[in-house]
């Protein structure tokens, strides 16, 4: 398989590492499991085992990408950021051109 980019910026991911569409993979299900464990507040700070069962991989696979709790607790954020981002700019698009338009341009950018 090929390398491919990282799913997040690479400063939230370890960049020694081939990014395979696997690997991709793998991050996601990591990033998503760690939102949901956090949006569900099944605990204020997940740890980094309580992320890995949610995600059905091991803690190897933790930290082949993610150096530590923090970086993927930022890797959520970005996440989020991302989807609202993607959120404002489809309200936008549905609008249309125009004052509204050019004030949610101004808000994502």
């Amino acid at each position: 398989m090929s390398d491919s980019a990282p799913p997040l910026p690479s400063e939230l991911v370890r960049t020694d590492v081939s990014w395979t569409p696997a690997a991709n993979r793998a991050v996601e299900l990591l990033v998503d499991s760690a939102r949901d464990l956090l949006v569900q507040r099944e605990t204020d700070s997940p740890d980094v085992g309580q992320i890995c069962d949610r995600a059905g991989v091991t803690r190897t696979t933790f930290y082949r990408y993610f150096r530590d709790r923090q970086s993927i607790f930022a890797a959520v954020n970005a996440s989020f950021v991302a989807d609202c981002a993607a959120l404002v700019r489809s309200i936008q698009w549905s609008i249309g051109p125009g004052a509204d338009g050019a004030y949610l341009e101004n808000v994502i950018t």
